[in-house]
């Protein structure tokens, strides 16, 4: 495994070599189009209390469109990852699959939910996105039998458990 494989590196020196999965970027478009959806249907109705509720859902979703910035997060390839760094857009870092100890999504840390990697050097990484689902899906195409849960369940199943009832008469 070279060093080179896991560097920070600007986006021009990345070679884009093989077929895009998926791009995934910070913002859950379609979230944001549900929500001004179900806030338009809330003033329509007429009622004081929805109408409220209506301007409210309309108002986040408006701030989310206009006033946070998408950028991209994750670009999954059918052999490696690109982690696009989250404070300058210019810079990401490949990372090869085989490189990939495990990898497993995590609900609610922060404001958002994240990825984490880890990787064959014990590297830990986090990367933060609003678009989960997403990313397991596309994770689940190309690298499967490296998700933690189906792991952690086929070590179970090597494991046997000798399990005997306790109100059970012995012999």
């Amino acid at each position: 495994m070279s060093e080179e494989k896991s560097q920070v590196l600007p986006i021009g020196e990345i070679k884009n070599e093989g077929k895009l999965i998926q791009e995934i970027f910070y913002k859950p478009k379609g979230a944001t189009v549900v929500c001004l959806l179900v806030g338009l249907c809330f003033i329509v109705t007429l009622h004081p209390a929805a109408i409220a509720l209506g301007i409210f859902i309309l108002a986040v979703a408006l701030f989310v469109i206009f006033k946070i910035k998408n950028y991209k997060t994750i670009g999954v390839y059918d052999r490696y990852l690109i982690i696009y760094a989250t404070k300058d857009q210019n810079y990401a870092r490949r990372i090869e699959l085989d490189e990939i100890q495990e990898w497993t999504v995590k609900s609610g840390e922060g404001i958002s939910d994240a990825l984490m990697l880890k990787l064959q050097d014990g590297e830990v990484l986090f990367k933060d996105t609003f678009q989960i689902g997403l990313v397991y899906k596309s994770l689940n195409k190309v690298i499967p039998e490296k998700e933690t849960r189906k792991i952690r369940e086929e070590a179970n199943k090597k494991k046997k458990l000798k399990f005997s009832w306790p109100f059970k008469k012995r012999k």
